[in-house]
Parts: C-alpha cells; sequence; structure tokens
C-alpha cells in the first residue's frame, strides 16, 4: 500500500486535490449558519476540488452552470470535481436548497 501511494504522489499533479471542503456537521438545519466550510473558495483552472461530509445526513454537492452533482454523498463519504472554466459558480444541497457555496475559479 505505501509503495501505492508513493507511485500516486509521482504521478498526481500537485494541485489534485488542492482545496479541501466540509460539509459541516448540524448542516441539514436552516439555522446553521455555515454549511460548507469553506465557502466562497478561490482556486485556479486545474484545481481538482474534494467536498467530503462530515455531517450525520446525506447531502449532495449541485451546480447548474457546469452541471456537476454529486448525487447523493453519504456521511463520511466525498465527492470530487475538477474546474477547468474560469467563473463563480454556485453550488447547492438538493436535498436542503438553503445550503449554499461558492467556487471562484480564476
Amino acid at each position: 500500500m505505501k509503495i501505492l501511494l508513493i507511485l500516486l504522489a509521482l504521478i498526481i499533479p500537485a494541485n489534485v486535490f488542492a482545496e479541501q471542503i466540509a460539509i459541516v456537521p448540524g448542516s441539514a438545519n436552516p439555522t446553521t449558519t455555515v454549511f460548507y466550510s469553506p465557502s466562497p473558495v478561490n482556486v485556479t483552472i486545474g484545481t481538482v476540488v474534494n467536498w467530503t461530509n462530515i455531517d450525520t445526513t446525506i447531502h449532495t454537492v449541485t451546480n447548474q452552470t457546469l452541471g456537476f452533482d454529486s448525487n447523493i454523498i453519504f456521511p463520511q463519504k466525498s465527492f470530487t470535481h475538477l474546474f477547468n472554466q474560469t467563473g463563480s459558480y454556485d453550488y447547492y444541497c438538493t436535498l436542503h436548497p438553503f445550503m449554499k457555496g461558492q467556487i471562484n475559479v480564476q
């Protein structure tokens, strides 16, 4: 396993998973003030963003402009997306539409 990790580190670009975003505990509650942390996030083209659900409830990460949709992210599971276009992209949870976040790609 250790050899596999070393090989992956050699062939995967340095910016892969450069940005980690947490779906925070309690984010299914509309009175929560932070749903995705951090948000907004500024990244460069070619960055892969990784969202991890650290809540106890299922969630999604969905954007209609670029058309990415995580489908259901179970607790302790993740979703990744490669950003290869500049722009400001809002995303939300389809199960809890009040949960909103933003990625700014430069």
